[in-house]
C-alpha cells in the first residue's frame, strides 16, 4: 500500500507497544498530505531521522498535582524533563492519572520505525 490509497487527511489508529513484561497504548495519527498544501508543525523526519529534545514537547499534561518539570542541563544536550507528584502519592496508572508529555511527528518512512531513548543512569 503507498500514499495514494490512503484516505485524504487524517485517519488515527494505536499501536501496541510490548516490552519489560507490560504493554502500552500508543496513540497513532497519520496525516495524508498527497498535495503537499498542509503546513506541517512539530518534528519531521529528515533521511529517516528524527532528535527530540525532551524540553521541546508539542503539549504537557498534567493530571492533579502530577506533572513534568524541566531539569536545566541534565543529560547529554540542553536539558531533561522529569515527573514529578506529591511524596505520599500513590503510583501513577498511565492512560489514568499519569501526566504526560505528547509530541508531535511527522514519519515518512515505511513499515517499522526504530526508537532510541537516551536516559540517565539511576543510583
Amino acid at each position: 500500500m503507498n500514499e495514494q490509497h490512503l484516505p485524504k487527511g487524517k485517519v488515527e489508529g494505536t499501536v501496541q507497544i510490548s516490552g519489560a513484561r507490560s504493554q502500552v497504548a500508543v496513540k497513532v495519527v497519520l496525516f495524508n498530505t498527497i498535495d503537499g498544501k498542509e503546513k506541517l508543525k512539530g518534528f519531521i523526519e529528515s533521511t529517516g531521522y528524527i532528535s527530540i529534545e525532551p524540553e521541546h514537547y508539542s503539549k504537557n499534561i498534567e493530571k492533579g498535582d502530577r506533572k513534568w518539570i524541566k531539569i536545566e542541563d541534565y543529560g547529554r544536550t540542553l536539558s531533561g524533563m522529569r515527573a514529578t507528584a506529591p511524596a505520599n502519592a500513590p503510583a501513577a496508572i498511565p492512560g489514568k492519572d499519569a501526566a504526560c508529555l505528547e509530541y508531535l511527528l511527522y514519519l515518512f518512512s515505511k513499515d517499522t520505525a526504530q526508537v532510541t531513548l537516551l536516559l540517565p543512569q539511576t543510583c
